[in-house]
């Protein structure tokens, strides 16, 4: 089956399931009722408007939530949700009660100060500037996230794809985009359980450039099997877990530097995920795209004007058909202390296929594991190793140590090729740790993860460093030297994990 068939047929579906969605029900639409009938459906249920004007009557009740896109928003009655207005304005008149948080994306909140509103309410119109956060519910605790179009933040078991997209705006800065807003939408089917629609349109100022991405998603069996399919225009980064795109685009937008490597991508994407017992996971996607290099268009930054960002992430261009498999047990440790043992394990698989203009074997592995052993002192191990092979892949496809968030103390991506090992063992005194790290490149023709990492890791090394992290979740200073011979040097790094802006 050739290229243009296998579009046709992956277009096929994303109508189909749209339509499933907006006519696979029964009822009629509101816009073939009376007046009267469509107030009977609002007390029941929420409201997705599009470039319309809306208004909620004294008398209305509507139990679920509000999104308004481009256009105003007027309320008298009583909302049990929460309230989106994108574009559009919010007037709340003194009759009114909101039990819920209220958001105006490039909007302006007008409330009456006899409204009873019980929820939060965030106003983000030229005046204001956010980056946008989301408060997740994880296990025992919550954990701030911080979404990006790149999608490759570590899932809990429990997370789908469409996860990221409850935000409702993300905001970058990085010199591949300049300024980028987006604008995401989350829609959760009332008629098909589990059924979501969810996507984004953003800009990117200094390119002027629109992207877009809209996908769907199906949960079963309380969540435990998920299947998606996006269609997607974006830029992408294989770089998120080394260094948060929050970190970055501070780095960018104040001190003129810029980690992050970016090329674009177009095209398609499907997924199944399984969840099994004993915090196993299981998922498998198929990626069909075309990736291109992005070149540098963004200059300015509030210090340091005077530098010049990086150029270009220099990748080999081509149509990229890949399937990847991924299998991972536990939960990865997070940055501070915890009293209890915490295990990480995962291995992945990345096949082209046949329609790919690359040719490649990808495997990757990680263990992630931390043993607490007194009271308030723990030990903390992490072991990566990754292989490929084939006799045409492009730099996107290769490994690359160096820098915050692999071998600290050295040049970012200083150190490239097809196979590499990493280690870190670090002592952990609830807000103080002393570190080690390790890794090694080479170049080889072997093609799965062997004995041979290990003993690179041990005998004959790239670089190493030691040092010490002190600081708690929000931020934490790390004081490196890299152990080599030619210098002296002593690095300091500042990580900003959790701010609020």
């Amino acid at each position: 089956m050739n290229r243009q068939y296998l579009f046709l047929l992956k277009l096929f579906l994303i109508v189909l399931l749209l339509f499933s969605m907006i006519f696979g029900n029964k009822h009629k639409s509101p816009e073939c009722l009376s007046i009267v009938d469509t107030e009977e459906i609002i007390k029941r249920k929420g409201v997705l408007k599009i470039f319309n004007d809306f208004d909620i009557s004294e008398d209305m009740v509507v139990n679920g939530n509000l999104k308004i896109i481009g256009g105003n928003l007027a309320i008298s009655g009583t909302v049990n949700g929460e309230i989106h207005v994108l574009g559009g304005n919010i007037n709340i008149n003194n009759t009114a009660v909101i039990n819920g948080t209220i958001i105006a994306l490039g909007g302006t909140i007008y409330k009456n100060p006899s409204a009873i509103i019980k929820g939060e309410v965030l106003e983000v119109n030229q005046n204001k500037v956010s980056f946008s956060r989301k408060k997740i519910k994880r296990g025992s605790g919550w954990k701030n996230i911080w979404p990006d179009d790149s999608q490759l933040r570590i899932m809990s078991e429990r997370d789908t794809r469409s996860d990221a997209y409850l935000d409702d705006v993300w905001v970058r800065y990085n010199r591949s985009e300049g300024l980028f807003v987006q604008l995401n939408m989350h829609v959760i089917n009332e008629y098909i359980s589990g059924n979501i629609l969810y996507g984004g349109i953003g800009r990117s100022f200094s390119r002027n450039k629109y992207s877009g991405i809209i996908g769907i998603e199906q949960r079963l069996f309380h969540n435990n099997f998920q299947f998606y399919l996006e269609r997607y225009d974006k830029s992408h980064t294989d770089d998120i877990w080394r260094m948060s795109d929050k970190l970055n685009s501070l780095a960018a937008f104040l001190i003129h530097e810029d980690f992050l490597d970016w090329y674009h991508t177009d095209g398609f994407q499907g997924g199944i995920n399984i969840n099994l017992p004993l915090s196993i996971n299981a998922n498998l996607n198929y990626t069909d795209e075309t990736q291109a290099r992005m070149n540098t268009v963004a200059s300015w930054s509030l210090f340091g004007s005077n530098k010049d960002f990086r150029g270009l992430f220099p990748i080999q261009e081509g149509d990229e058909v890949n399937y990847k498999w991924e299998i991972s047990t536990g939960q990865p440790y997070q940055w501070n202390y915890n009293s209890s043992f915490t295990s990480y394990l995962k291995y992945s698989q990345t096949e082209s296929t046949d329609l790919s203009d690359f040719n490649y074997d990808k495997k990757e592995f990680a263990i992630n594991t931390f043993l607490p052993f007194a009271r308030n002192v723990g030990i903390h191990f992490l072991l990566n190793a990754g292989s490929l092979s084939g006799n045409n892949y492009g730099l996107q496809h290769m490994f690359h140590i160096g820098g915050i968030g692999s071998l600290r103390g050295y040049d970012w991506k200083q150190f490239s090729d097809n196979q590499y090992s990493s280690g870190t063992i670090e002592l952990v005194f609830d807000e103080l740790s002393i570190f080690y790290d390790r890794a090694a490149t080479w170049e080889s023709s072997q093609s799965s993860i062997s004995a041979d990492h290990w003993n690179k890791l041990i005998k004959s090394h790239s670089g190493a460093s030691f040092g010490m992290s002190v600081g708690n979740k929000k931020a934490r200073l790390d004081i490196i030297k890299p152990l080599r011979t030619e210098d002296n040097e002593i690095i300091i790094n500042f990580i900003l994990n959790d701010i609020n802006f």
